[in-house]
């Protein structure tokens, strides 16, 4: 018959024994981990190794308008229907594109996309939710009407893209009455739920081009990493 004390040392002996295979076991899942973990592709992406100020950004997104694809702007077009409608892209011919674009009294316009006498897009870019400046998009809409461009409020149209949704300009971005007349002619498309959504849309992954087939997918795995979304296969 056991002692007390036999017991206690059984007791002790038993609990030694499931520690140890515990921590046996332990050691084998962390070292199959290491072992998958060596087997991944080291995951690299030089957009988020240079994190990119807004004038970087507004250029790698004027770069992607300005692609030219069997000599047509497919993605410039696409964009345009995704913030619009279907007929605006088929008013889009020879676009003059251009990123950090001075205007009147010395200010910059993030991109500009324009035809004259046709029409002009003016995007404003916050995906760091820079300050609005007084009556910001405002003096944009009254830069286009100068002769150097010489564009009606009908052919003006504005293409906001904050960080998310929950971003939206002010009454300090307008003049009230830009505001309303500006209804129709003004998208918001936040970088993490609208332009996400186009960049994975079946639209340009149909595009037929490898070159930018590689960069489309560096700038969404750019973009889902700034937001915390999982990275899938795009």
């Amino acid at each position: 018959m056991r002692t007390p004390l036999v017991e206690t040392k059984v007791m002790n002996r038993a609990k030694v024994n499931v520690l140890k295979d515990a921590l046996e076991l332990h050691r084998q899942i962390e070292r199959v981990k290491q072992e998958v973990e060596e087997k991944l592709p080291h995951q690299v992406n030089s957009i988020q190794d240079l994190w990119p100020d807004e004038p970087k950004v507004s250029s790698l997104l004027a770069g992607f308008f300005r692609q030219r694809i069997n000599g047509n702007y497919q993605v410039l077009k696409s964009f345009i229907k995704y913030c619009f409608d279907n007929s605006f892209p088929y008013q889009i011919q020879k676009p003059i594109i251009e990123a950090e674009i001075e205007v009147k009294d010395l200010k910059r316009i993030d991109i500009l996309v324009y035809e004259k006498d046709r029409y002009a897009i003016v995007f404003e870019n916050k995906i760091w939710d820079a300050v609005e400046q007084p009556n910001q998009l405002a003096n944009y809409i009254d830069s286009m009407h100068e002769p150097k461009f010489g564009f009606t409020d009908e052919q003006i149209y504005i293409v906001y893209l904050p960080s998310t949704n929950e971003h939206r300009p002010t009454k300090t971005s307008w003049k009230k009455s830009y505001q309303q007349s500006f209804a129709d002619r003004y998208k918001s498309i936040s970088f993490r739920e609208g332009l996400l959504e186009w960049l994975e849309s079946e639209d340009l992954q149909n595009i037929d081009d490898e070159c930018f087939a590689h960069s489309r997918f560096l700038f969404v795995d750019y973009l889902k990493k700034v937001f915390n979304l999982s990275v899938t296969d795009s």
